[in-house]
């Protein structure tokens, strides 16, 4: 699992899922405590060994350092939460983080990127535009017919308030820049539809890859990927798209999901494969 967390940030509750390692179809491994396991954390260019964190007891949704719980084992069999210790998350850029040690588990690695910026934080309102003259605009590619319609745009999206003195006059338009051929009912739509999935509607071209679960970084080729999805927080279900495919042999896979796959708002698609490789999770948030 690969995650970017702000760097410096304290009482961390990360949700992670244990497969069980003599499973042949990529199930959940249940009844892991935490005297079951050990946890071991490294940061990016540190020498020597790893440091060992032992784990201790939390309560499920309250962070404790190190602390691990089983978050619910009849409908999220393998998912656990791990607190994460505040040491791992500053003083460099990454830091990986494996657990490993309960029988039939398969060793879980977490990388975390360190970064300057909180990703999950509101954007704030910008504060350095201001009004002025941008030069040196010419000669730019004509923009393509069927782009931009009246459907596309909110009622009041363009208000005089919006534009300043002269902002929008005939001389900034080349002739026909603008007219009905130029428009077409659904392009913004269709703009919008392929950068945000929608709510039950089949989305193709999910691409990830497989890494070898020795040294997390090559990639493995020739697998068969099974594909679990968590809709809403609900139980894994496995998936019913159209894969995955190994792209050439390249370690990349591709899976389309169906439309029951991407029936929630909230989605985590869980790849796994029974052998030597890690699994591989990426999550979707769709709209309506």
């Amino acid at each position: 699992m690969k995650l970017d967390i702000l760097k410096g940030t304290t009482s961390k509750i990360q949700e992670v899922f244990i497969q069980d390692s003599s499973s042949t179809i990529g199930a959940g491994l249940t009844g892991v405590a935490f005297g079951d396991i050990t946890v071991y954390y490294t940061l990016n260019g540190a020498a020597g060994a790893a440091t060992v964190h032992t784990p201790a007891t939390m309560t499920i949704g309250t962070w404790a350092s190190g602390g691990f719980i089983e978050k619910d084992a009849t409908n999220l069999p393998g998912v656990y939460q791990l607190g994460v210790f505040d040491a791992a998350l500053t003083g460099a850029d990454s830091v990986l983080i494996m657990l490993k040690g309960a029988t039939n588990m398969a060793p879980v690695v977490l990388e975390i990127q360190l970064v300057d910026y909180d990703p999950y934080a509101a954007l704030a309102t910008p504060t350095n535009i201001t009004a002025g003259t941008i030069a040196n605009l010419t000669n730019l590619p004509s923009i393509p017919a069927n782009w931009l319609t009246a459907t596309g745009i909110a009622t009041s999206a363009f208000t005089a308030a919006k534009f300043a003195t002269a902002c929008l006059i005939a001389a900034k338009f080349g002739a026909g820049a603008i007219d009905a051929a130029a428009l077409n009912a659904d392009a913004v739509q269709k703009i919008a539809d392929k950068l945000v999935p929608k709510i039950n509607t089949a989305y193709d071209d999910i691409v990830f890859p497989m890494v070898d679960d020795t040294d997390h970084i090559t990639r493995k080729t020739g697998l068969t990927v099974t594909v679990t999805v968590i809709i809403d927080d609900a139980a894994p279900v496995a998936g019913t798209g159209t894969g995955p495919a190994e792209i050439g042999s390249t370690g990349l896979y591709q899976y389309d999901a169906s439309a029951a796959d991407m029936n929630g708002t909230k989605l985590t698609f869980i790849f796994t494969t029974v052998g030597d490789a890690d699994d591989t999770e990426i999550g979707i948030v769709t709209s309506g």
